[in-house]
């Protein structure tokens, strides 16, 4: 008889989801480096080609010519860098927006999942922690009807603690409502 009241009254547990880790951002490649630095030297020497340009012309030598080059060694590597990191960040941009899509998914999921297991209105779902080992104070009306903000910690599991405002050991673990499992 008790194993049945047992099995009544069992509520599960909201397991913490499987995101993987955040998409790194945008970083600076090596040969966007090397295509930077040579742009530069590519600025230097066209500087260094209109500082001597009055002596060049006054001693019959070629002026355009040496600033062609110049452009060229000046234009190419840096319009080619841009290319590069632009590509290179909205790349990253783009798997920062899927993983932004799945998390918003994964909460749309979770936090119904949260309100029926602890009987509790949350009223801040973005703010739910959906990596292990994370935790946030998030608004939400208790099952007694008080609202207050309560840390959700994400460990394996959900739990909520509520009554501490700034360690999330702290304060009470709120309990899991037990519902009906034949409803």
């Amino acid at each position: 008889m008790s194993a049945r009241l047992v099995a009544m009254l069992r509520v599960e547990d909201v397991r913490v989801p499987t995101l993987g880790p955040f998409p790194e951002l945008y970083h600076n490649t090596p040969l966007v480096q090397t295509l930077l630095v040579l742009g530069i030297v590519g600025v230097v020497l066209f500087a260094l080609q209109v500082l001597g340009a009055r002596r060049r012309a006054k001693a019959g030598k070629a002026l355009l010519a040496p600033f062609v080059v110049t452009v060229v060694l000046m234009v190419l590597p840096l319009a080619t860098a841009y290319v590069l990191t632009k590509s290179g960040e909205d790349q990253a941009f783009e798997r920062i927006n899927a993983y932004d899509t799945r998390q918003s998914a994964v909460v749309d999921q979770i936090v119904p999942q949260l309100e029926h297991r602890f009987g509790v209105v949350i009223h801040e779902p973005s703010l739910i922690p959906t990596e292990d080992g994370e935790h946030l104070r998030v608004d939400m009306t208790l099952p007694d009807a008080s609202r207050q903000k309560c840390f959700v910690i994400a460990q394996g599991t959900y739990r909520i603690r509520c009554g501490s405002d700034n360690d999330p050991a702290g304060g009470t673990p709120l309990p899991p409502v037990a519902t009906d499992s034949r409803s």
